[in-house]
């Protein structure tokens, strides 16, 4: 295989040879080392391959033994090469391929962010371009320490990023901080007291002295577990307090829709802008118009791929929706929808650890609103830890 790959690369002929004195011809370019390959007796004469370069010296040698020789076949790199000789265009094409590959290899193509839950990617991202590392970035432009250094500032989330850059790819390695929960350290005396008003269900005490029973009446901040023991001898000592208060508690939520209200309305009128981004460089496409700041706007990207390759370039589309502001009015019914839904988000949010065990609303029109107050019986651990100051 290696004998076959430098004759293509030196360059091979294979000729013809008839008449004179085949024997002789044969003797001589032994005598003169050349090499002649793949050699047969054909019809008054014989066929073989030699080297390009020892074809002049072959003619020679066949003149002197009185034999005719040609060329059969031309076959390697040099003959390839003269093929192209001419066409300067397809050298300077190389050439040109040459350069922009070479430049491309230079710059950003695309950037990945992994280990992130909470933060999410896209503000990682738009941090990230602030500090110089996007596609269409120039590789040699980038100081990893200090990027590293400025998104620690700029992501106060993060307890630790790397920044890899291999090819034309950077990789965004992040790892979230876990915040400490706030607790009462468990050494320090401490009470429990209610944060809001209730009745109690039932106590149940895991260290101190409860300081209500089941079925009494307590109110907003009234002490329920107490960290001040009395052992057997009738001394006292303070104990950090642990348990839970179950009471039923009373919760409101109060809501209000105003039946006529000032709303942004579309026209129907739509304008689209368009640029396209390449290796960091934007250019805008149509004409520029003054926008109205009542407008709404919609944004649109979309990164140039080829397979799984992902490019450098990307095409940026604003859609800008004509609005005017008039005044809208609702009749009740249609408030009282909207209030209620109101109503159903803060209750998934604002009792989502507490049982509801019964709920009630009202609704009614005042001052020109629909107004609702949704009223809820709840079960829930009223207990909070307040730590003991020993002065």
């Amino acid at each position: 295989m290696l004998v076959k790959i430098i004759r293509w690369l030196l360059g091979c002929v294979r000729f013809r040879l008839s008449g004179g004195f085949t024997e002789r011809f044969v003797n001589l370019s032994v005598k003169n080392r050349i090499s002649i390959r793949n050699i047969k007796r054909i019809k008054h004469g014989i066929e073989g391959e030699v080297a390009a370069k020892e074809y002049f010296l072959l003619r020679k040698l066949a003149k002197d033994c009185g034999c005719k020789v040609r060329i059969s076949k031309k076959f390697g790199y040099p003959f390839k090469i003269k093929r192209y000789k001419k066409r300067k265009g397809i050298f300077v094409g190389f050439i040109f391929f040459a350069v922009i590959l070479y430049s491309l290899s230079s710059y950003i193509w695309s950037v990945d962010v992994k280990g992130n839950s909470n933060i999410p990617t896209e503000e990682i991202l738009n941090v990230m371009d602030e500090l110089g590392v996007s596609g269409g970035s120039l590789k040699k432009r980038i100081n990893i320490p200090m990027v590293r250094q400025g998104a620690m500032l700029k992501l106060p989330g993060v307890s630790w990023i790397s920044v890899n850059v291999a090819g034309s790819h950077a990789d965004i390695l992040v790892k979230e901080k876990i915040e400490a929960p706030q607790i009462t350290h468990e050494s320090s005396p401490c009470d429990i007291k209610a944060v809001c008003d209730g009745k109690i269900d039932r106590i149940e005490t895991y260290n101190g002295t409860p300081a209500v029973n089941a079925g009494d009446a307590v109110l907003k901040g009234q002490l329920l577990i107490s960290g001040i023991v009395e052992n057997l001898f009738g001394s006292s000592s303070f104990v950090h307090s642990d348990g839970k208060v179950y009471a039923y508690t009373k919760r409101t939520i109060k809501e209000e829709v105003k039946l006529s209200q000032e709303k942004a309305i579309d026209t129907g009128k739509v304008r689209k802008k368009y640029r396209i981004k390449i290796l960091g460089l934007e250019i805008p496409f149509g004409l520029w118009y003054k926008a109205n700041e009542t407008d709404r706007s919609e944004f649109y990207s979309n990164k140039l791929h080829i397979g799984k390759i992902s490019l450098p370039i990307v095409f940026y589309q604003e859609n800008r929706y004509e609005q005017i502001y008039d005044i809208v009015n609702l009749n009740y019914e249609d408030a009282l929808n909207e209030a209620k839904k109101l109503i159903d988000k803060r209750e998934k949010e604002e009792l989502k650890d507490k049982e509801i065990l019964s709920m009630c609303s009202e609704d009614k029109e005042e001052n020109g609103a629909c107004v609702v107050l949704a009223e809820y019986n709840c079960l829930e651990d009223i207990g909070q830890k307040e730590e003991i100051q020993l002065n």
